[in-house]
């Protein structure tokens, strides 16, 4: 199930998913989809943009 994940774990997943998509859906539907706050989702976006530099 979706939910026994972290939810970086289930952002990364998603991105993998559909990476085509991730720019064309705004961040508020994104972290709803994944049950998180949208502050949430920004900090795990930071962070995961930190580990590709």
């Amino acid at each position: 199930e979706i939910r026994s994940e972290t939810a970086e774990k289930r952002y990364h997943n998603l991105l993998e998913q559909h990476k085509e998509y991730m720019n064309a859906i705004p961040l508020q539907y994104i972290a709803s989809y994944l049950g998180i706050a949208p502050q949430s989702l920004s900090r795990i976006r930071k962070k995961t943009n930190l580990r590709i530099f």
